[in-house]
């Protein structure tokens, strides 16, 4: 395998111009000081995340320990007062099912509604992870590869999203009658609409492998969505129909997730 000559390339990037060497200089500084923004960016991000995480733990604790204390009281209006300001404080790390069960015990006060609640408490206080957990070498490495390798994916994300605006404005002010335009706009309107899904899916994995769960209608609602660029080939198949249909797709996959 060939090494780089370094002083050749040094030599070579000499020969160029004044204003190529200034464009290259502002293209590495733009790079440079996105990619400063966006890993500050996830480190507060993440700092965020595991601070909510280290505190929902905690009323997770509490909150299993009141259930306990609740079912040796006398479960009296003041215990049951008691035990709803407790789920109070962590309603909001539930996801919808959960909540509308801590809701509906609210109102009725009910016995089966309330160990539905214990149920899915106890699931939820099982799934925490260990507070001091050993990372394997393999592991140091593989995070602190996505530590490096994430804020480079991002910024290669708005540099292709910049490309592709310029293109998409060159295309579309070179073609003529609206109605040509407007195809032109949706044609390019379903490859970004794809690729920006894609990007927030290959994101996710960056974040967590186990994030990305999809259901069956989910997975499949998501694999449409990112089809719809193979139709633009066919001829007979108007890029409005298929950015539309793109929507509604969209639409349904977000609601899907609630």
């Amino acid at each position: 395998m060939q090494m780089i000559d370094i002083q050749a390339v040094y030599e070579q990037f000499n020969t160029l111009s004044a204003s190529t060497k200034f464009m290259i200089a502002g293209v590495a500084t733009f790079f440079v000081f996105m990619y400063k923004t966006f890993a500050t960016m996830y480190a507060e991000n993440d700092k965020n995340i595991q601070a909510v995480a280290i505190k929902k733990n905690e009323l997770l604790y509490k909150l299993q320990a009141g259930l306990s204390i609740y079912e040796k009281s006398s479960r009296s209006l003041q215990d049951q007062n008691e035990l709803i300001n407790k789920l109070s404080e962590c309603i909001i790390y539930f996801d919808y099912k959960l909540r509308s069960k801590i809701e509906l015990f609210y109102s009725n006060r009910s016995e089966a509604t309330l160990n539905v609640i214990k149920i899915a408490i106890k699931n939820e206080v099982n799934k925490m992870p260990i507070a001091i957990q050993e990372v394997s070498t393999v592991e140091q490495f593989i995070l602190f590869s996505i530590k490096i390798v994430r804020p480079v994916f991002s910024v290669m994300v708005v540099l292709m999203y910049f490309v592709l605006s310029i293109f998409i404005y060159i295309n579309v002010s070179q073609t003529i009658g609206w109605s040509a335009k407007i195809n032109m706009i949706c044609f390019f309107g379903v490859i970004i609409i794809s690729f920006f899904l894609l990007t927030i899916l290959v994101d996710s994995l960056f974040n967590n492998m186990k994030s990305v769960r999809f259901s069956i209608v989910q997975g499949l609602y998501l694999a449409f969505i990112l089809l719809m660029v193979f139709p633009l080939r066919i001829d007979w198949i108007s890029p409005i129909f298929l950015i539309i249909t793109q929507f509604v797709l969209f639409i349904f996959f977000i609601k899907s997730k609630k």
